[in-house]
Protein backbone atom coordinates (compact mmCIF):
# COMPACT_ATOMS: atom_id res chain seq x y z
CA UNK A 1 0.00 0.00 0.00
CA UNK A 2 1.66 3.14 -0.95
CA UNK A 3 0.87 6.33 1.14
CA UNK A 4 0.64 9.81 -1.07
CA UNK A 5 2.04 12.92 0.42
CA UNK A 6 -1.68 14.33 1.00
CA UNK A 7 -2.27 11.50 2.69
CA UNK A 8 0.85 11.48 4.94
CA UNK A 9 0.08 14.96 5.94
CA UNK A 10 -3.36 14.25 6.58
CA UNK A 11 -2.42 11.63 9.23
CA UNK A 12 0.09 13.89 10.56
CA UNK A 13 -2.27 16.62 11.07
CA UNK A 14 -5.01 14.26 12.60
CA UNK A 15 -2.10 13.12 15.34
CA UNK A 16 -0.87 16.53 16.33
CA UNK A 17 -4.71 17.27 16.64
CA UNK A 18 -5.22 14.56 19.35
CA UNK A 19 -2.05 15.64 20.85
CA UNK A 20 -2.88 19.00 21.24
CA UNK A 21 -6.43 17.93 22.62
CA UNK A 22 -4.87 15.54 24.90
CA UNK A 23 -2.13 18.42 25.85
CA UNK A 24 -5.06 21.05 26.07
CA UNK A 25 -6.72 18.84 28.23
CA UNK A 26 -3.62 17.91 30.39
CA UNK A 27 -2.16 21.72 31.01
CA UNK A 28 -6.21 23.76 31.11
CA UNK A 29 -7.23 25.86 28.97
CA UNK A 30 -5.64 28.90 30.43
CA UNK A 31 -1.69 27.39 30.16
CA UNK A 32 -2.65 26.42 26.63
CA UNK A 33 -3.71 30.26 25.82
CA UNK A 34 -0.92 31.67 27.29
CA UNK A 35 1.36 29.47 25.31
CA UNK A 36 -0.55 30.44 21.86
CA UNK A 37 0.18 33.78 22.60
CA UNK A 38 3.77 33.85 23.77
CA UNK A 39 4.09 31.75 20.29
CA UNK A 40 2.06 34.41 18.37
CA UNK A 41 4.00 37.37 20.03
CA UNK A 42 7.21 35.28 18.89
CA UNK A 43 6.14 35.15 15.46
CA UNK A 44 4.94 39.46 15.38
CA UNK A 45 8.37 39.72 16.57
CA UNK A 46 10.06 37.75 13.93
CA UNK A 47 8.31 39.19 11.21
CA UNK A 48 8.41 42.88 12.48
CA UNK A 49 12.24 42.39 12.14
CA UNK A 50 12.13 41.74 8.59
CA UNK A 51 13.12 39.01 5.86
CA UNK A 52 16.03 37.03 5.96
CA UNK A 53 18.65 37.30 3.09
CA UNK A 54 18.96 34.00 0.52
CA UNK A 55 19.65 31.39 2.40
CA UNK A 56 18.19 32.29 6.04
CA UNK A 57 21.67 33.78 7.36
CA UNK A 58 22.11 37.16 7.75
CA UNK A 59 25.46 38.52 10.10
CA UNK A 60 24.78 39.76 13.12
CA UNK A 61 21.24 39.51 12.58
CA UNK A 62 19.24 39.40 15.66
CA UNK A 63 17.42 42.75 15.93
CA UNK A 64 18.12 46.24 16.52
CA UNK A 65 21.90 46.99 17.06
CA UNK A 66 23.33 46.95 20.65
CA UNK A 67 24.25 50.19 20.57
CA UNK A 68 21.22 52.10 19.79
CA UNK A 69 19.16 49.05 21.98
CA UNK A 70 21.53 50.11 24.80
CA UNK A 71 20.98 53.74 24.77
CA UNK A 72 17.49 53.25 24.31
CA UNK A 73 16.97 50.54 27.04
CA UNK A 74 19.33 53.00 29.21
CA UNK A 75 16.89 56.10 28.51
CA UNK A 76 14.07 54.58 29.23
CA UNK A 77 15.29 53.34 32.81
CA UNK A 78 15.83 56.98 33.43
CA UNK A 79 12.75 57.77 32.80
CA UNK A 80 11.38 55.08 34.33
CA UNK A 81 13.33 55.92 37.69
CA UNK A 82 12.70 59.77 37.55
CA UNK A 83 9.12 59.03 36.91
CA UNK A 84 9.27 56.90 40.38
CA UNK A 85 11.25 59.30 42.05
CA UNK A 86 8.48 62.24 41.04
CA UNK A 87 5.67 59.64 42.24
CA UNK A 88 7.39 59.06 45.75
CA UNK A 89 8.24 62.59 46.09
CA UNK A 90 4.62 63.41 45.84
CA UNK A 91 3.50 60.49 47.94
CA UNK A 92 6.07 61.49 50.79
CA UNK A 93 4.49 65.67 50.32
CA UNK A 94 1.33 64.23 50.65
CA UNK A 95 2.13 62.31 53.63
CA UNK A 96 3.52 65.67 55.34
CA UNK A 97 0.54 67.72 54.86
CA UNK A 98 -1.23 64.94 56.31
CA UNK A 99 1.01 64.84 59.22
CA UNK A 100 0.86 68.44 59.65
CA UNK A 101 -2.72 68.53 59.78
CA UNK A 102 -3.01 65.50 62.00
CA UNK A 103 -2.62 68.17 65.01
CA UNK A 104 -4.61 70.78 64.23
CA UNK A 105 -7.88 68.28 63.30
CA UNK A 106 -7.30 66.38 67.05
CA UNK A 107 -7.63 70.25 68.09
CA UNK A 108 -10.83 70.49 66.43
CA UNK A 109 -11.76 67.07 67.31
CA UNK A 110 -11.88 68.49 71.18
CA UNK A 111 -13.66 71.80 69.58
CA UNK A 112 -16.26 69.62 68.57
CA UNK A 113 -16.65 67.81 71.72
CA UNK A 114 -17.01 70.99 73.69
CA UNK A 115 -19.60 72.27 70.73
CA UNK A 116 -21.57 68.90 71.29
CA UNK A 117 -21.83 69.48 74.98
CA UNK A 118 -22.88 73.18 75.06
CA UNK A 119 -25.65 72.07 72.52
CA UNK A 120 -26.84 68.72 73.92
CA UNK A 121 -25.67 69.46 77.75
CA UNK A 122 -25.57 66.58 79.91
CA UNK A 123 -27.94 63.79 80.02
CA UNK A 124 -30.85 63.18 82.54
CA UNK A 125 -27.98 61.01 85.00
CA UNK A 126 -25.96 63.70 84.67
CA UNK A 127 -23.47 62.04 81.97
CA UNK A 128 -22.06 63.80 79.04
CA UNK A 129 -24.10 62.58 76.29
CA UNK A 130 -23.89 59.82 74.05
CA UNK A 131 -22.47 60.80 70.78
CA UNK A 132 -23.01 59.03 67.06
CA UNK A 133 -19.69 58.22 65.51
CA UNK A 134 -20.62 57.14 62.18
CA UNK A 135 -24.08 58.30 61.60
CA UNK A 136 -25.48 61.92 60.37
CA UNK A 137 -28.37 62.83 62.96
CA UNK A 138 -27.90 65.27 65.23
CA UNK A 139 -26.41 63.29 67.90
CA UNK A 140 -23.22 62.89 65.19
CA UNK A 141 -20.12 64.31 66.46
CA UNK A 142 -19.17 64.95 62.82
CA UNK A 143 -22.16 67.97 63.08
CA UNK A 144 -19.82 69.60 65.52
CA UNK A 145 -16.53 69.20 63.71
CA UNK A 146 -14.65 71.50 61.63
CA UNK A 147 -10.96 70.75 60.56
CA UNK A 148 -7.98 69.98 57.82
CA UNK A 149 -8.67 66.18 57.76
CA UNK A 150 -12.15 64.97 57.27
CA UNK A 151 -14.07 63.73 60.70
CA UNK A 152 -13.35 60.45 59.76
CA UNK A 153 -9.71 60.34 59.40
CA UNK A 154 -9.57 62.68 62.61
CA UNK A 155 -11.60 59.99 64.44
CA UNK A 156 -9.42 57.51 63.38
CA UNK A 157 -6.27 59.32 64.37
CA UNK A 158 -7.68 60.24 67.84
CA UNK A 159 -7.81 56.54 68.15
CA UNK A 160 -4.34 55.80 66.97
CA UNK A 161 -2.97 58.54 69.46
CA UNK A 162 -5.07 57.55 72.59
CA UNK A 163 -7.29 60.14 72.71
CA UNK A 164 -10.40 57.61 72.59
CA UNK A 165 -10.20 53.70 72.93
CA UNK A 166 -10.49 51.78 70.50
CA UNK A 167 -13.32 49.72 72.34
CA UNK A 168 -15.18 53.21 73.37
CA UNK A 169 -17.48 53.03 69.88
CA UNK A 170 -20.00 50.44 69.77
CA UNK A 171 -19.54 48.02 67.30
CA UNK A 172 -23.39 47.71 66.53
CA UNK A 173 -24.48 51.14 67.06
CA UNK A 174 -21.62 53.23 66.55
CA UNK A 175 -21.92 55.36 69.58
CA UNK A 176 -20.01 56.44 72.43
CA UNK A 177 -20.54 58.42 75.64
CA UNK A 178 -18.82 61.91 74.79
CA UNK A 179 -16.31 61.91 78.09
CA UNK A 180 -14.65 59.20 76.03
CA UNK A 181 -13.28 61.62 73.31
CA UNK A 182 -10.06 62.64 75.24
CA UNK A 183 -10.83 61.79 78.65
CA UNK A 184 -10.37 64.76 81.32
CA UNK A 185 -10.42 67.78 78.72
CA UNK A 186 -12.23 70.43 76.65
CA UNK A 187 -14.97 70.56 79.35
Amino acid sequence: MKITNEQLKQIIKEELQSVMNESEALLGLAALAAMRKRRAAAAKKKAAQGPLPRGGYKRGYGGPSSSSSDSGTASDIENIMQQRAAEDAAKEEKQKQYRANISPSLEALGQAKLKAFQALGRDEDGDLPYMNAWSGDEEWLGTYYDGPLSYFEALAEAKRNGHISYSAIDDESGGFHLDELFPGKYI
